[in-house]
């Protein structure tokens, strides 16, 4: 519409220039003849040296006029001309606002397109891998408090050296893992190796999900975040409690960023903050999925000593 309408402006413009020039031709033309009747009626009524200077007089007379309406026309094309250049301004204005309007749409689309490619990925066979070792990672961590310290130092550099796989550990896995023939403690303990950076894996998988903006789309697609919440949180709450006990980690080592993860996905899905570790203790160990689970002793006391 507004191309139209700019189309339809610079015709008139055109048109309205075609006139001004007529009428400065006519003006022009005007002031020619009186200074030729003037110079004639000068030839027949004065005196001949009188005539001559009048004639100069004349003459100078008739170049100021042509000159002054020439300045006339100059100012008038320049201001037609910033109005040309106004009219283009305005035209690129709507240009850049149309593509940036479907810049926008482009990018809203694409969003919900990431978020339909990662509820495929989350869907995928390989990641239904991912989910089961997951949570045999973390329910080993709940049944066992000395798996749980291992697997928590894991996180930290400044423990990598210190930190050692046992044979004690190793039966841990062989009893939580579906295996069926006779395994050696070099390969229990590249299956517990496998089954923790698993675990990293679909914790960035949740990451990378609250970042999406389009909060109503995730929502309806089920990443059964209601499953691994509880359990996440705890996960949370056990590496800050690690990371500022120890001055070393403060140190030199990362502190966890997950808390800020689970706090955008509750935001998203709708579920009430839980604003301690006890309350989120609470929740782990009332939630209906953990009922079947034995949980260590040690890290019961620890709550309930809080």
């Amino acid at each position: 519409m507004l191309t139209l309408v700019t189309i339809k402006q610079q015709i008139n413009m055109v048109k309205n220039e075609g006139n001004e020039f007529r009428v400065f031709g006519c003006l022009g033309f005007f002031v020619l003849l009186i200074c030729i009747g003037t110079m004639i009626y000068l030839k027949l009524n004065s005196s001949k040296d009188s005539f001559e200077g009048q004639v100069f007089e004349g003459v100078g007379a008739l170049f100021s006029g042509l000159a002054f309406i020439g300045v006339i026309a100059t100012i008038i094309l320049q201001r037609k001309e910033l109005q040309l250049q106004r009219i283009e301004l305005e035209q690129n204005r709507e240009e850049l606002r149309r593509t940036a309007e479907a810049n926008i749409a482009i990018v809203e689309d694409h969003k919900e397109l990431s978020v339909v490619d990662l509820y495929k990925e989350y869907k995928s066979a390989y990641l239904q891998e991912i989910t089961k070792s997951a949570w045999r990672v973390l329910i080993n961590c709940l049944s066992n408090k000395k798996y749980c310290d291992y697997f928590l130092k894991t996180y930290y550099a400044v423990d990598f050296k210190r930190n050692k796989f046992t044979s004690e550990l190793a039966e841990i896995i062989k009893l939580s893992y579906p295996i069926k023939f006779q395994t050696s403690f070099d390969e229990l303990k590249e299956i517990e190796s496998d089954e923790r950076y698993k675990l990293d894996s679909l914790i960035n998988f949740f990451q990378i999900l609250s970042f999406r903006l389009n909060k109503d789309f995730i929502r309806s697609c089920d990443f059964y975040y209601d499953w691994w919440r509880p359990l996440f949180w705890w996960l949370s709450d056990m590496r800050e409690l690690m990371y500022e006990q120890d001055e070393n980690k403060k140190q030199f080592c990362l502190k966890s960023n997950l808390s800020v993860t689970l706090k955008k996905l509750d935001e998203v899905y709708g579920f009430d903050s839980l604003n301690s570790p006890e309350e989120r203790w609470e929740s782990l160990v009332n939630h209906p999925m953990m009922k079947s689970i034995k949980i260590d002793k040690t890290i019961s006391d620890f709550y309930k000593k809080k």
